[in-house]
């Protein structure tokens, strides 16, 4: 059944974005760049800058400040 298999595809979505976020939060900086770039180009996520941009610094990774 479609609703079954959609279902199950968005329930093994969700968690993997749990996962994703848990590993961010503990500091694992290829998680928090992950998270970065997926709140950056709304892969998963709504676009969000803000939080794109917090990600990110905390993975140590460059990040353009679009007011210079």
């Amino acid at each position: 059944d479609v609703d079954v298999k959609l279902h199950s595809v968005l329930k093994d979505k969700l968690r993997w974005m749990e996962l994703l976020r848990s590993a961010a939060e503990r500091g694992v900086a290829e998680a928090q760049l992950e998270l970065g770039q997926r709140f950056l180009n709304g892969r998963g996520l709504h676009r969000d800058a803000v939080s794109a941009k917090f990600w990110l610094e905390l993975a140590g990774a460059p990040v353009a400040d679009r007011d210079e």
